[in-house]
């Protein structure tokens, strides 16, 4: 199982959330670096993955409201996918 976290300092602004989660799980270049897009290449990842979320997201202390839906689309494409798990640490 391919193991990524999330680091804290990454999720200061969306586009940097974005971009993090865009190198540690090598999305494709053409990645829309939003919500949507975020939802479409979690649900095609085909490796069984593990991303691990600093709780803070939950909390709304990163991010602030977009965290609160980042973390919404975590778990949507959690369901969605059987390869994927998202726990938060």
């Amino acid at each position: 199982m391919k193991v990524v976290t999330v680091d804290r300092n990454q999720l200061k602004t969306p586009e940097m959330a974005h971009a993090h989660l865009a190198e540690l799980l090598a999305f494709p270049s053409y990645y829309g670096a939003n919500l949507d897009a975020l939802y479409d290449v979690l649900t095609d990842i085909q490796e069984d993955t593990c991303i691990r979320v600093p709780r803070l997201i939950i909390a709304k202390t990163c991010l602030g409201q977009y965290g609160e839906r980042m973390v919404e689309v975590l778990s949507a494409a959690e369901l969605e996918n059987k390869h994927l798990e998202v726990i938060y640490f």
